[in-house]
């Protein structure tokens, strides 16, 4: 047995402290992870704000210029047009899409040129 020599470690303490900081900086990790998923644009949203858009482009190239209902699988499209006053040829088309709980998940307007027959 060697005396006199200090043998070189960490004590309990400074290894407590480590796996504080450590746990700590996970935490923090996973509590922005969860806010960046919370605020993200869900899978249900994304699809519902393309199928609005490919709603109001059919709508548009058949000429369909009044207001309606449709529904499109689980999802729900309200449909209004109104006239802008300063402009007497144009429409300002307003498309809402809703889920089957009446969760509004899109809102899409679209100013649209009307012919002069319509």
């Amino acid at each position: 047995m060697v005396r006199g020599r200090k043998l070189n470690g960490s004590s309990i303490i400074e290894t407590i402290v480590a796996v504080l900081i450590l746990l700590l900086s996970f935490a923090a990790g996973i509590s922005l992870y969860s806010q960046v998923m919370l605020s993200t644009y869900s899978d249900v949203k994304l699809r519902a704000s393309l199928e609005q858009g490919f709603v109001a482009d059919s709508l548009i190239s058949a000429g369909v210029f009044e207001d309606q209902v449709l529904q499109r699988g689980e999802l729900h499209f309200e449909l209004g047009y109104k006239p802008v006053e300063r402009y007497p040829g144009l429409l300002l088309m307003q498309l809402q899409c809703y889920d089957l709980s009446g969760t509004k998940l899109s809102e899409l307007r679209r100013m649209i040129r009307r012919d002069d027959g319509q």
